[in-house]
């Protein structure tokens, strides 16, 4: 049985409910840190004799927590997603943040109950009153379990009840009549299954999962996959990355409107009081995806830009950025939870937003597991063909060398919430589109501290400890990037090798590697075919900070693109780096390197298996530049045949700011 301590915890979680006279009427309990669970029947009762008595969708009651330290009233709403009378099943959204003390209490399968006891707690009483039940058995297809208690009375309608350790599996909904000559009631009561719960809100599904022994089942993590209608005609894909000069968050807001305003997006500025409102149409550059580093935007941009953005929202494709929590601290990107919470709870009140997509994020905000820790962040989204704003946040998985601190406040912590996107053409002869959303080291093999939580890996090796089954193929990886690059010497000629040209830049091995394995491992499968979209500071921030000039901070950048395809290597601007993943032996006798165009070009020739297309950081000087390019077909549609799937229409664009 759960310690006194821990049923004093679960107890806090319980609310009362009131009607509009603030006479008690029934009980809820928290399942998530902004939804109450009750019984519909309660709901109504709340209401009779009013109008709203049979429909009270959207409409606004009172609760109190039994937990709360000062026994204050919270206002909380009648979810119509989630009212379902048939079920006898409410969920109501607080309109405010629950006592700070409080934890959401989380759910259990209910099978395998008869004969097991069960706790909880209720307001048949104004000082509420524990309740124990035995488990007769099922009922309705499982949906409700009759049992036995001489205490469950009414009033308790909408009360949780605990197994054992510690988890709600059912939910107490009402008890058999009394008996018409004594009056008394009898020990026969009910209690819907928590399964029921879960087919409501497919969001609280993932709270717990529990084997029949009442153990927590081995999970690594939960997929946080959403699905979004988009405007897309056509089968090239058309990409921009944008590099900006440098690391300084002051400036971030100010380069992301800039970079977006060169492709269309510029009537995006806070309306006054008295202004004309924004037109309906507005002309935007046709893109799928356009990415930005890692750390880059702060929230309170983020919320403002999208604030207009939903004014007037015209379809138009992917936006992705790494987020910072502020832009005044240089010195950390990394956000507590209350903070995402405050995050979420401003993005949904945005116009045209989709409430639903935030779902996966809440659920992972109401595990008490990620109370204490910083969390890196993103945010991918898009307004879909339907003109709905459609946002995805998204954590960092794996933490770089940078992340690692032994102070709290610096120190990244793993997410195990692993965010994608699949994004369905209006175009039903159009394919869809699987987008994955990572920050950085995400991409690199590096040992998790949850075994088998690498964002790649879990997809495929890992994905029978996954809430949900994934997808079967990632089309598009976006990576927000933040790292140092490598520079190595060339050779330009096989005649002479001690010849040698001048440093150049060169993706990490570990990122190199990265790619090889997604087209090689069968660990990676699902990415076998994945393009990866990168964007990078030009100048890494560690290096260049506290040098006061006196040295030259090494260049990073190299945003750009990989596509696992052969390519036939052709002349290129000089703003851009091409390196292939090839074998130049004609007799299949050397291992495949990665290697320079030019140097392939050198060597005659060979077998390309991928390429990396980049931008050449010492050829750009603006305060930001973006790399534009169309990839003619996603490499999983691609002929291998006809040799399709080409890069083609690069671009070089310099974005200025006056800072």
């Amino acid at each position: 049985m759960p310690t006194e301590e821990r049923e004093r915890s679960l107890k806090a979680a319980v609310v009362k409910i009131f009607d509009t006279g603030r006479t008690p009427i029934g009980t809820g309990f928290l399942v998530r840190w902004d939804l109450v669970a009750t019984c519909a029947h309660v709901i109504k009762k709340v209401f009779r004799g009013t109008t709203h008595a049979e429909r009270p969708h959207g409409k606004s009651i009172e609760v109190q927590f039994s937990g709360g330290p000062d026994g204050s009233f919270l206002q909380a709403e009648v979810v119509p997603a989630y009212f379902k009378e048939n079920e006898d099943v409410a969920l109501l959204r607080l309109s405010e943040a629950a006592p700070a003390a409080v934890e959401p209490l989380a759910l259990a399968t209910s099978s395998g109950l008869t004969g097991q006891i069960l706790r909880g707690f209720g307001f048949a009483d104004p000082g509420g009153l524990w309740m124990a039940a035995t488990v007769a058995g099922p009922l309705d297809a499982d949906k409700r379990w009759q049992l036995s208690s001489t205490n469950i009375s009414p009033g308790c309608s909408g009360g949780p009840l605990w197994n054992d350790a510690g988890y709600v599996v059912a939910m107490a909904s009402s008890i058999r009549d009394p008996d018409p000559i004594t009056g008394r009631h009898h020990d026969t009561c009910y209690g819907r299954a928590s399964e029921v719960l879960m087919e409501v809100c497919p969001g609280l599904t993932h709270l717990s999962s529990v084997t029949r022994s009442g153990r927590t089942a081995d999970t690594t993590g939960h997929i946080n996959w959403l699905e979004w209608p988009m405007n897309r005609r056509q089968q090239p894909f058309r990409a921009y990355v944008v590099e900006p000069a440098a690391y300084k968050p002051s400036t971030h807001a100010a380069v992301f409107r800039a970079s977006l305003g060169r492709l269309g997006i510029s009537l995006l500025t806070e309306i006054k009081a008295g202004s004309p409102p924004l037109p309906t149409e507005r002309f935007i550059e046709p893109f799928d995806l356009v990415t930005f580093p890692e750390a880059f935007l702060p929230a309170a941009a983020l919320v403002h830009f999208l604030k207009d953005l939903g004014r007037s929202p015209m379809p138009m494709g992917c936006i992705h950025t790494g987020l910072s929590a502020t832009a005044e601290d240089e010195h950390t990107h990394l956000f507590r939870r209350d903070q995402l919470r405050d995050l979420v709870t401003r993005l949904q009140a945005l116009p045209a937003v989709v409430d639903q997509d935030f779902e996966p994020m809440r659920r992972w905000l109401s595990d008490p597991e990620k109370e204490r820790g910083m969390f890196n962040a993103g945010c991918f989204f898009m307004v879909d063909a339907d003109r709905r704003l459609r946002i995805c946040l998204h954590l960092k998985n794996v933490a770089s060398n940078y992340e690692t601190s032994p102070l709290l406040d610096k120190n990244m912590k793993e997410a195990c919430l692993f965010s994608l996107v699949t994004l369905r053409p209006s175009d039903r002869r159009m394919t869809s589109i699987v987008v994955q959303p990572l920050i950085c080291s995400d991409v690199i093999e590096r040992t998790t501290n949850v075994p088998g939580a690498h964002p790649i890996t879990v997809l495929t090796s890992g994905a029978a400890a996954l809430d949900r089954c994934p997808p079967d193929h990632v089309d598009i990886v976006s990576v927000a990037t933040c790292t140092p690059q490598a520079l190595v010497p060339e050779r330009v000629s096989d005649i002479d090798v001690h010849q040698q040209s001048k440093k150049r830049s060169k993706w990490k091995d570990k990122f190199c590697n990265s790619y090889e394995r997604a087209v090689r491992s069968d660990e990676w499968r699902r990415h076998r075919y994945a393009a990866f979209v990168l964007a990078n500071y030009r100048v890494f921030p560690d290096a260049s900070s506290g040098n006061s000039g006196k040295i030259a901070p090494p260049l990073a950048g190299l945003s750009g693109v990989f596509l696992p395809t052969p390519l036939k290597p052709k002349p290129c601007d000089a703003f851009v780096l091409v390196d292939v993943f090839a074998r130049t032996d004609e007799k299949f006798e050397k291992e495949e390197e990665w290697m320079s165009a030019k140097v392939f070009t050198e060597r005659k020739g060979g077998h390309v298996l991928g390429h990396l297309m980049a931008l050449d950081p010492s050829t750009a000087y603006a305060t930001a530049t973006a790399l534009g390019f169309t990839i003619t077909q996603l490499p999983r549609d691609a002929n291998r045949w006809d040799r399709t799937g080409e890069i083609v229409d690069v671009e070089q664009i310099d974005i200025r700011v006056d800072l």
